[in-house]
């Protein structure tokens, strides 16, 4: 089976691809990102930037951000994706979240394309193996690279191991690796 996990916002959105038939490790998945920064475009190794130049409005946002999101997925014939869940303690630009985010949720029931929403404390505590999911960036992604051996930092040409990309794969691998535990379960 071919799952994905997205780690999805309007500014930095994240996907990681996974065959089922395969150990799971970062280096056995597929990792895509959006960026408006040239430095991260390109391949480095299994994950991919893909630049965006911007946009007139939040629709045309939304709209260009859904259809990479899509186009991705229908490529690898992703049979199923696990979604983090709002964060319902957001403050900001929550109204404006929740719109990318349902505009995504419609286009993958359009396409049948199941999804399953995952909270972030849930994914958080179950990849992490510890704790109450309330993890900050800075020790997910050390955990991260504790744990898989890969410096993502390095990897991309960043000196901050926490920062956008690199958090946002992080967390799109870390929803994928806790949500593989629950079709273990169902399967």
């Amino acid at each position: 089976m071919i799952v994905a996990a997205i780690d999805y916002s309007y500014t930095s959105p994240s996907i990681t691809v996974f065959d089922t038939t395969k150990e799971l490790c970062f280096d056995n998945v597929h990792s895509f990102f959006l960026t408006d920064k040239k430095r991260y475009s390109g391949e480095f190794g299994n994950v991919f930037g893909h630049f965006y130049k911007g946009w007139k409005n939040n629709q045309e946002r939304f709209e260009f951000i859904s259809e990479w999101a899509i186009q991705i997925l229908k490529k690898y014939e992703v049979q199923k994706v696990f979604i983090e869940d709002y964060a319902f303690a957001a403050k900001g630009q929550v109204f404006t979240i929740g719109e990318n985010t349902g505009l995504l949720k419609n286009k993958l029931w359009k396409s049948g394309i199941p999804f399953e929403v995952v909270a972030s404390g849930t994914w958080k505590k179950g990849y992490m193996g510890a704790g109450k999911g309330a993890a900050g960036k800075d020790v997910i992604c050390q955990f991260f690279v504790d744990t898989e051996g890969v410096n993502l930092a390095d990897r991309l040409g960043t000196t901050k191991l926490y920062s956008t990309p690199v958090n946002d794969i992080v967390d799109s691998f870390g929803i994928l690796k806790n949500s593989i535990k629950t079709l273990t379960k169902i399967a």
